[in-house]
């Protein structure tokens, strides 16, 4: 299903639309109160020497770097992608492109391969993803002077 709101386009399920609709027109999502599962089943994390190569092969981008830090500093908390947009001044679409740009810069590392650099969760509830860090990053980003 695809509907246009003012210039946005959305698509997908029925359900997927009214919860967005639904979230257009409440109040702002917050986290989960419990803390959503872990990604049992999902590819390996990225080991710490292959996250320092992710990290310092190219110069890091400012905004990879603040997203970086922000999630650092979360620790093993869960950070919501509207809290990572909101304290980056960062719009949807802003977030999604610095992202995207992160994975290219995963996949374009030599033996990266379907590894994981974030740990990341759907919450199907609120309609959006959370994140955090595994130990093995944020001890890369601390060898390679990000944080």
């Amino acid at each position: 299903m695809r509907i246009k709101i003012g210039d946005h386009e959305v698509e997908g399920t029925a359900e997927e639309v009214a919860k967005l609709l639904g979230l257009l027109s409440g109040t702002p999502p917050t986290a989960p109160e419990k803390a959503p599962p872990t990604s049992a089943g999902a590819s390996p994390f990225v080991s710490e020497d292959l996250a320092y190569e992710v990290l310092t092969r190219r110069e890091l981008g400012e905004t990879h770097a603040k997203v970086l830090r922000k999630l650092n500093d979360a620790g093993e908390a869960w950070t919501t992608a509207p809290d990572l947009q909101s304290a980056l001044g960062l719009t949807t679409r802003e977030f999604a492109g610095a992202l995207g740009s992160f994975g290219r810069r995963l996949s374009k590392t030599e033996g990266a391969g379907s590894r994981s650099f974030f740990d990341q969760y759907w919450d199907h509830d609120h309609g959006y993803n959370l994140y955090r860090l595994p130990p093995s990053v944020r001890a890369a980003l601390r060898r390679a002077k990000v944080v």
